[in-house]
């Protein structure tokens, strides 16, 4: 989980992608990020988005169109619940669009690999029982946000 609340990624355009933590309420599993874009020529746009931002990764669909993966968190440390939200972001970037999500079990995730259109990703669950239990899910997500499968493990 990246808890200094900041990640940041750079398309070969110069355009750069920042995010900060913008909210923290614990207490109510509350987590809001604020979404930043920053072009070569200083333009900035912003957005805000639910959970805490523990990745951005750039890729490509299948007509190779730029598409940026924001991988968020929400700890459900209240309700036990933990899980991981995609956030899909076809480039260039526009401050109205409304980037189409995906939730996802899990807390604990590898680095998504986009593979043929979709995006393959891991996540993980920790049970906080006296074994400290795991159940691992392997997702595969098509960029328009629908789950193709996903396999436990």
């Amino acid at each position: 989980m990246n808890l200094n609340g900041t990640s940041i990624v750079a398309d070969s355009s110069g355009v750069t992608y920042i995010t900060t933590l913008n909210t923290y309420n614990l207490s109510s599993d509350n987590i809001t990020t604020k979404f930043m874009v920053i072009t070569s020529s200083g333009i900035k746009h912003s957005m805000t988005i639910n959970g805490m931002v523990e990745r951005l990764v750039l890729g490509k669909d299948r007509l190779s169109n730029d598409i940026l993966v924001v991988i968020c968190v929400i700890p459900g440390a209240l309700s036990g619940n933990p899980s991981t939200v995609l956030y899909f972001i076809t480039l260039p970037f526009d401050q109205n669009i409304d980037p189409v999500s995906v939730k996802l079990t899990g807390e604990i995730t590898s680095k998504p690999e986009f593979v043929s259109g979709t995006i393959e990703i891991t996540t993980r669950v920790v049970f906080g029982d006296k074994n400290n239990s795991t159940t691992s899910y392997l997702y595969v997500i098509d960029l328009q946000g629908s789950i193709i499968s996903q396999i436990s493990y």
